[in-house]
């Protein structure tokens, strides 16, 4: 058997004597949470000088009435012997329940047909995750140094994985996109499929108007990929914190660069001396969450990753925790947002 790729393919047989009309029918589609629908399939001629009709009609209805079929598009073949692609927009069944492909096929005086990797695309209806509220006023007590809000960033587990970002601002108690006369291309959202770390320019925002922001992540599936975000963070876009420990080599200094975050965090801390250190997790109710250090440590650059669990084992909540770090009489703390 002729094939594109592997070892068989689907033939539509030919009858030296008479005309052939046939359809060879798909099994059923479920395109109901689907949009953007498309079809790639390979076909092969044995005679595309004897061509007479190949095309791909749709039925909503039935996989086994033929009456119930009607043509979405010709595939022609313009070469004999020769594996030809073609690609056929569906997008007009976007959300059907039912839909079945069928391969029509009409010859005379004898040439078959074969048709090999027949693939379906299509992008799953949106899926959304607004992160919670992110106050300017926060950024800048964190470092006064801070003269915009810098920018956002989001690492994908894949690079392929399709996740898209938008920002909004608190206006009148409401959310509201960010315009794009602001930050163009802000409507659509914001999408890199060439590498699993994004980042957005958010300088030209003026924190005066814009002075409350929060992401919102655009969860699209292709195929059978499910995307995965491993990072959320606004008010940097890459290795900027919101805190500088180069600049306060002196002073006790804790934060964490994966803020927002999804699965884990690291938590970095500077001490300018050897101290007893202690960094416990804390809820907004101040109920202790988890303790991450204590113990002695030498002066300098210290880390420590949580993995976003409690004392016992479980996954905390979605919200806002206190990471708060005691060593040499000083007490220095951060708000850590957590994200699923």
């Amino acid at each position: 058997m002729l094939a594109h790729t592997g070892t068989r393919s689907a033939r539509c047989a030919a009858d030296v004597d008479d005309e052939v009309y046939s359809i060879l029918v798909t099994q059923l589609y479920d395109l109901e949470n689907y949009f953007a629908c498309s079809l790639s399939c390979f076909v092969r001629d044995d005679n595309a000088s004897l061509y007479q009709y190949h095309g791909l009609w749709v039925s909503t209805q039935s996989q086994t009435d033929t009456s119930d079929f009607s043509e979405v598009d010709t595939i022609f073949a313009t070469a004999e012997d020769t594996w030809e692609e073609n690609k056929i927009d569906l997008s007009a069944y976007d959300g059907e329940d039912t839909i079945y492909l069928g391969y029509c096929y009409k010859e005379l005086n004898g040439t078959d047909w074969y048709v090999d990797d027949h693939k379906l695309f299509a992008v799953h209806r949106a899926g959304t995750l607004s992160t919670q509220a992110i106050a300017y006023e926060d950024l800048t007590a964190e470092d006064p140094s801070r003269s915009n809000w810098v920018g956002a960033k989001w690492i994908k587990s894949h690079e392929d994985d399709s996740i898209g970002l938008q920002i909004e601002y608190l206006s009148g108690g409401s959310w509201v996109l960010v315009p794009d006369a602001v930050l163009l291309g802000n409507s659509s959202g914001f999408y890199n499929l060439d590498t699993n770390f994004c980042n957005v320019d958010l300088s030209g925002l003026d924190p005066s108007t814009y002075d409350t922001l929060r992401m919102r992540m655009i969860f699209k599936q292709y195929g059978t990929t499910n995307p995965s975000l491993n990072m959320l963070a606004l008010g940097m876009t890459g290795g900027i914190t919101f805190v500088d420990p180069v600049d306060k080599q002196e002073d006790f200094v804790i934060f964490s660069k994966l803020n927002p975050f999804i699965r884990n965090t690291i938590i970095e801390y500077h001490l300018p001396e050897m101290s007893d250190v202690r960094v416990v997790v804390f809820d907004l109710m101040g109920r202790e969450i988890n303790v991450l250090i204590e113990e002695r440590k030498e002066k300098g650059e210290h880390s420590v990753t949580w993995n976003g669990r409690d004392k016992i084992g479980n996954r905390i909540p979605v919200g806002v925790y206190i990471v708060r770090m005691e060593a040499g009489g000083v007490r220095e703390s951060f708000k850590l947002l957590h994200l699923r």
